[in-house]
């Protein structure tokens, strides 16, 4: 669950923020902000964020497995993984995912970093 909130306010800045690397004073202010954020808050925020980025996508294109739908949370991190892959290969991940050969958070969500090949089940735990 640790992991699903940090991914969960990770995935969510870039819809709020132009860039999640270089912040200004509102962007700094936006990003305390959704780090004090509960994960039903979180959840709930990034959702909406979702929804209003891709409002017609439709989801089961891309055949989730069943670990994806652990939680609410863990389910928007997948769905923005698909959307958002370019972003995920920008972050590192500090959950000690190198110790598995991962190089970035999109290899928590999909195996061997490859956006679009088979799904990580890394990033629902």
């Amino acid at each position: 669950m640790f992991f699903s909130k940090i991914a969960a306010g990770i995935l969510l800045l870039p819809f709020m923020t132009p860039s999640a690397f270089a912040m200004d004073e509102e962007q700094a202010k936006k990003f305390d902000r959704i780090a004090n954020l509960s994960m039903p808050q979180l959840t709930e925020e990034a959702g909406k964020a979702l929804q209003d980025k891709y409002p017609n996508e439709d989801w089961s294109v891309y055949d989730f497995p069943q670990f994806v739908y652990t939680s609410d949370s863990t389910e928007i991190a997948y769905k923005i993984a698909v959307k958002e892959p370019e972003l995920l290969s920008s972050i590192v991940c500090y959950c000690f995912c190198e110790r598995f050969g991962h190089e970035s958070l999109l290899y928590c969500f999909f195996e061997e970093g490859k956006a679009g090949g088979e799904f990580d089940a890394h990033g629902s735990r």
